[in-house]
């Protein structure tokens, strides 16, 4: 059985760091993700009421499991330097993330824009990720 060292500071660090840069972005296109995700017109107060905090601990763990499995695909691919963990987490992201998501968005007939929206941050956090745990070995 192939053995991983991981760095397990280094995969909280890195999905700490995916759940702020969401937040950030999340925050920044709020009104055109409200509009994309047909919740336009809805005040601040009925979005807190929609969201639980169940949603915030639930991103937060969804972070920490995909650092944790980019720390095992990067060492199996031992990856050493920042650009081939930037690249790694790039096709990742589009083989799996977008991909999967595409589909979805195929059968829900949701918007496009609520696709680049949502994949925008899996991709920001999937690089910060990847140079986290690229840099921190």
């Amino acid at each position: 059985m192939y053995e991983v060292d991981l760095n397990y500071w280094a995969i909280l660090v890195a999905g700490v760091a995916a759940y702020f840069i969401g937040m950030i972005w999340y925050m920044t296109l709020s009104k055109p993700w409200m509009k994309a995700a047909g919740f336009e017109g809805k005040t601040k107060e009925q979005m807190k009421e929609m969201s639980s905090p169940w949603s915030y601990v639930g991103s937060f763990l969804v972070g920490l499991v995909m650092a944790y499995i980019l720390a095992h695909v990067l060492a199996f691919m031992s990856v050493e330097t920042l650009a081939d963990g930037l690249v790694a987490a790039f096709w990742m992201w589009l083989g799996f993330v977008a991909t999967t998501s595409l589909k979805s968005l195929f059968w829900e007939k949701r918007s496009f824009n609520l696709w680049a929206i949502n994949n925008g941050d899996h991709l920001l956090g999937l690089l910060a990720m990847a140079a986290i745990l690229t840099l921190w070995t």
